[in-house]
């Protein structure tokens, strides 16, 4: 599943950004990412994979839910 998070992040950033920066940022987001995941889900009583999967759904069908205040026809 971390390296599906890595993935949506590396989908994140600019197709301009230099291959082995873009690498690299991804890498970090993910990882500061997930330990916050796991962090607020422990918070919230929710087992590490639960929180990963949150994190992970969020991430790929986030942009796809409408903002908040944004009128839905």
């Amino acid at each position: 599943m971390e390296k599906e998070i890595y993935k949506c992040f590396l989908g994140l950033i600019p197709p301009e950004t230099p291959a082995r920066f873009a690498k690299q940022a991804a890498k970090a987001m993910a990882v500061a990412a997930i330990d916050k995941a796991i962090e607020m889900g422990k918070e919230l009583g929710i087992k590490p994979e639960e929180a990963l999967h949150r994190l992970l759904m969020s991430l790929k069908y986030g942009k796809e839910m409408p903002e908040r205040g944004e009128t839905i026809h």
